[in-house]
């Protein structure tokens, strides 16, 4: 039998253990934004062929209507191609719309993870037990296990992982391939609640 308290501050100070270290932060936020202004420039690029794009599709269809309206083509066939110009044109504008959607906040985004990292143990155990299970599935999926020796896990999520991995690497072996999976967790991932039956501390 274990005090409630007990396990909660062993648990508090193995989150603190595993979360990624100082230095592993700073390395990770160095060569992340490298890799981001990269792929900044190419959404730029991509964004600025795109508006060339419309804008060839856009003098193409007045130059069918001014032909048309000149009689040098047949009304049915101004519509038809007009009609064909305007769903090439919505597809375009769409795919332009896409890429807007890839620009993104992104120190705000580190600076919100790099606040939760950091102080992750302090969040954990100050929060509600509801929270405090999302929070534990979030950071261990498969759970943690708890014996004599104290807590001890299998599996670590993705984001702390992977801040761990790229900031204990010599910036020649890292890899821009590397720093997708900490993007996608940087936009995407959040904690999840427990499964029926996944073991929580809390109980």
């Amino acid at each position: 039998m274990i005090k409630k308290s007990d396990l909660e501050n062993d648990f508090s100070r193995f989150l603190g253990n595993v979360k990624p270290t100082e230095d592993y932060i700073e390395r990770f936020h160095q060569r992340f934004i490298k890799r981001y202004e990269l792929r900044e420039k190419e959404i730029r690029g991509e964004y600025m062929n795109q508006m060339e794009e419309i804008k060839r599709l856009e003098t193409e269809e007045k130059n069918v209507i001014a032909m048309g309206r000149k009689g040098i083509i047949p009304e049915h066939r101004v519509r038809e191609q007009v009609e064909d110009l305007e769903k090439t044109l919505t597809l375009e504008k769409f795919r332009l719309t896409e890429m807007h959607g890839e620009e993104l906040d992104i120190n705000a985004l580190l600076a919100y993870a790099y606040d939760f990292i950091r102080t992750v143990e302090n969040v954990w155990y100050d929060a509600v037990p509801d929270v405090k299970i999302r929070l534990q599935r979030f950071i261990f999926p498969e759970g943690v296990k708890y014996d004599s020796i104290g807590f001890s896990n299998s599996r670590i999520c993705p984001l702390f992982k992977q801040i761990s991995l790229v900031g204990s690497e010599i910036p020649s072996m890292v890899t821009p391939a590397g720093f997708e999976p900490a993007v996608s967790a940087l936009r995407r991932q959040r904690p999840k609640p427990l499964d029926d039956g996944a073991k929580t501390i809390t109980a």
